[in-house]
């Protein structure tokens, strides 16, 4: 799975699963990021971070 089709499925499902979450760390941990992905995960923790996207793991 892509970081980009990761975050649309935590977008269309309003929430990071833990799986997820360790998916999406693995994957910034191993490789270096296009801008564009770069982009992405900030628009993802801006939404986490005003509650639009419920991380699970936080609960």
């Amino acid at each position: 799975m892509s970081i980009t089709a990761a975050i649309a499925a935590i977008y269309a499902e309003k929430m990071v699963t833990p799986k997820m979450e360790a998916f999406l760390n693995q994957a910034i941990k191993s490789r270096r990021l296009t801008h564009a992905e770069k982009c992405a995960m900030q628009k993802l923790v801006n939404k986490i971070k005003s509650g639009e996207i419920l991380l699970l793991s936080a609960q």
